[in-house]
């Protein structure tokens, strides 16, 4: 059960609410921590300012001493840096600005619910995507100039980093030369390659549907959880929880 004060259902967005609606309820601004309902239930507390209240601060922190298990997250429709302070020191999960923020939200609301069930699988216990095969549905028609550079990025598709002049090296070319042989022979930048690659390869790890999205999105290169969210969705339209939930809808 998510908990949302000071928060109602004709300001969330129609995307939160259909994939949380079933699972959240909401209070409106002041109502006391003791009308919440079964809080042993709750999964994740939500508390949005609506203005820069320092009485606010002081309901979370007796919320966090109440319940220091229950992760608290604080949304608002500005970024103000005396909140981020005050949330440090209240030890809240995160602090979130809406509507800018909101695919980083489903991504973190699904991501604390599922390690804290106890059903999450780690990335070592499941069989992942096999990082060569992906890389041979590539290379059809490929110039031979850049196969050592495809192979390369394929068994490096986890690193943060993997810099054109890595990849101009392994094909005993100068950057220029070899940026100007990868996008004639793929159609795209090197860059954009391996954006797109990773995603693919998420896209897959996000159809097991018990691994957390935050360990996806470390195993195909991103430490910050919020830019893989911006960058799927940019390949794919959607963000990743709404692709796991489209793919938990199809006929299997």
């Amino acid at each position: 059960m998510i908990v949302w004060l000071n928060m109602s259902y004709s300001k969330l967005s129609r995307d939160l609410y259909n994939l949380l609606g079933k699972d959240i309820i909401f209070f409106e601004s002041g109502e006391k921590i003791q009308a919440i309902p079964d809080i042993e239930l709750v999964e994740v507390f939500l508390y949005h300012l609506e203005s820069n209240n320092l009485f606010d601060w002081d309901y979370i922190q007796q919320f966090k001493n109440s319940s220091p298990s229950i992760p608290i997250i604080v949304t608002s429709s500005q970024l103000r840096s005396q909140n981020i302070l005050l949330g440090l020191r209240a030890k809240v999960w995160d602090y979130i600005v809406l509507p800018q923020e909101e695919d980083y939200l489903f991504t973190l609301i699904e991501d604390i619910r599922e390690s804290r069930s106890g059903d999450g699988y780690s990335l070592k216990s499941v069989n992942l995507p096999d990082n060569n095969a992906i890389s041979k549905i590539k290379l059809k028609g490929m110039s031979i100039q850049t196969l050592p550079a495809i192979k390369y990025i394929s068994s490096r598709v986890g690193y943060q980093v993997i810099r054109v002049e890595e990849l101009a090296e392994v094909c005993n070319m100068n950057p220029a030369t070899f940026s100007r042989c990868f996008k004639k022979d793929h159609g795209v930048g090197v860059r954009e390659y391996i954006k797109r690659l990773r995603i693919s390869i998420a896209c897959e790890l996000l159809k097991r549907d018990k691994l957390l999205i935050k360990k996806i999105a470390e195993y195909v290169g991103y430490e910050d959880v919020s830019y893989f969210v911006k960058q799927f969705r940019e390949v794919s339209g959607y963000t990743p929880v709404a692709y796991r939930y489209r793919w938990k809808k199809l006929p299997q």
